[in-house]
């Protein structure tokens, strides 16, 4: 029955990848925000 849920495993990557995104952005978000405090404080 929970063998063959081909939809449930593409929400599964679709939530994945949108995770993955959020980190991606967040990663950059709290890069820039070093540079920006680095370079304000030099």
């Amino acid at each position: 029955m929970s063998t063959d849920h081909p939809h449930s495993v593409l929400e599964l990557h679709r939530t994945y990848r949108y995770l993955l995104l959020i980190e991606v952005i967040l990663t950059i978000v709290v890069l820039t925000l070093m540079i920006a405090t680095r370079v304000g404080l030099l």
